[in-house]
């Protein structure tokens, strides 16, 4: 891994850039179409991740835009219980909060209808960030739904990576969303800008195949590794864990099993994860242990409601301490 002796000295462990929403959605059992109330949350891919590492101790940072009304001010109060440095959150006057309605269906699964057009977040500009809170940062972490939401957010973006390439470590979270990107234009945007720019990437095994025709298999990540060089990288398998590609050595690392019936909500599990990674690879210097860190998070985070992980340290440590496999490690 690039950078190892100077990532110690940065101020920040980690720092992100994206967009959070306003989740509302209808109590169990009710549909949009006969509730009366909504349950009202918040959620963004890369603010889940900030909030995760935080809970483990991390120093993090969140930089992005909010309406300045009621609704940005209790977002922004939202992350930062939770340990976040939201100081280079911007409230503004400009835009809204964007908005996501999330409605439960058979199995625990969901359906969600997105109404973020005009986003404060999309009428930041480059100019309207201090881009050192990146390069102080030991990894800035990035995904690929930021850059498709308009022109401004995507200038940030590669400003991040330009200024970010050879500093820090980058993490990039793929993060493919149909709504957003389609297939050809993102798989040209990725390959154009950010592979060979990251240092770790993570990707579902339904993003490798979609955009890059590949299986989730170790032939494949060693064939992703051989085209793009990216160092590490993390294929998440949904219930049965996840592949890592470090050095040359691909290693699947099985999932904590979990009953259907205990899941409660699925809604950032993914970034569950990402957050326990993260902070694995920082503090054992271990990819693969990481990723079992990262197991355990995001099956604490299945049995937890809401987006962001609003549970302790010690609950993700008791999932752990059932591993024979990771204290041997």
């Amino acid at each position: 891994m690039k950078n190892k002796g100077a990532i110690s000295l940065k101020r920040y462990d980690l720092v992100s850039f994206g967009e959070v929403m306003l989740r509302l959605s209808p109590p169990q059992g009710r549909s949009f179409l006969n509730t009366k109330e909504l349950m009202m949350e918040f959620g963004g891919a890369e603010a889940n991740v900030l909030i995760g590492a935080s809970i483990f101790g991390l120093k993090t940072k969140f930089i992005t835009a909010f309406p300045a009304n009621e609704l940005g001010l209790r977002a922004k109060m939202e992350i930062e219980k939770y340990g976040v440095d939201c100081s280079a959150i911007k409230l503004i006057d400009k835009g809204r909060m964007g908005i996501y309605f999330v409605k439960y269906t058979g199995r625990r699964g969901i359906d969600v209808i997105y109404d973020r057009k005009n986003s404060s977040i999309n009428f930041l500009d480059v100019k309207d960030i201090d881009f050192n809170d990146f390069e102080e940062s030991k990894i800035v972490h990035l995904t690929g739904i930021t850059p498709g939401l308009s022109q401004n957010a995507r200038s940030i973006f590669l400003k991040i990576i330009k200024v970010c390439k050879g500093k820090t470590i980058i993490c990039f979270d793929v993060n493919f969303r149909k709504k957003i990107w389609d297939v050809s234009t993102f798989k040209g945007f990725l390959e154009n800008h950010v592979l060979r720019n990251v240092s770790i990437l993570f990707i579902s095994k339904n993003d490798l195949k979609e955009i890059f025709s590949l299986e989730d298999t170790p032939d494949s990540l060693k064939e992703f590794h051989r085209i793009y060089g990216t160092e590490t990288i993390v294929c998440t398998l949904g219930s049965e864990g996840a592949l890592v590609f470090s050095e040359g050595t691909v290693e699947k690392i099985e999932a904590y099993r979990l009953d259907e019936g205990n899941i409660v909500d699925r809604l950032g599990s993914g970034d569950a994860f990402v957050a326990g990674f993260i902070y694995g690879f920082l503090r054992l210097k271990n990819p693969f242990k990481a990723a079992q860190i990262g197991n355990a998070m995001a099956v604490v985070k299945l049995m937890n409601y809401g987006d962001f992980p609003s549970f302790t340290k010690k609950d993700v440590e008791r999932i752990l301490k059932s591993s024979l496999d990771f204290a041997d490690r």
